[in-house]
């Protein structure tokens, strides 16, 4: 049930992302958003997809880790390069990519489901 939900937003996130990303024109030219996030969203679905080892999973999990992190790191650099300009100010379109990239990135590490133990070393028991 849950791998059926998963595809379903994956396949949804797809859908909503692709015309978003093709039509902004706010993209950085020498950072690849849409290919990084559907990399991120690609390696989520592919370690919640129950087809792979615990190590292979745990593998993907660290890639997607990183693909998160680099699309924050990008998203606060333009932000703050932003800030730091002479206007202040983003367009419709700039802070709707902004608020799609930062909810998916949200909703996969928030259902992320993959941690042998919680956060004081203790085993979780499924």
């Amino acid at each position: 049930m849950m791998t059926r939900l998963t595809t379903a937003h994956f396949f949804f996130a797809l859908v909503v992302l692709s015309p978003i990303f093709i039509s902004s024109n706010c993209l950085a030219a020498d950072y690849p958003l849409e290919e990084k996030l559907l990399q991120c969203e690609a390696a989520f679905e592919k370690m919640h997809s129950g087809a792979l080892s615990q190590e292979e999973a745990w593998k993907v999990r660290r890639e997607h880790k990183l693909l998160v992190r680099e699309i924050l790191e990008n998203l606060n650099t333009r932000n703050h390069s932003i800030l730091k300009s002479s206007d202040h100010t983003m367009s419709s379109e700039e802070i709707l990519d902004n608020f799609i990239v930062m909810g998916s990135l949200l909703e996969m590490l928030a259902t992320e489901n993959l941690r042998k133990t919680d956060e004081w070393g203790y085993p979780l028991n499924h």
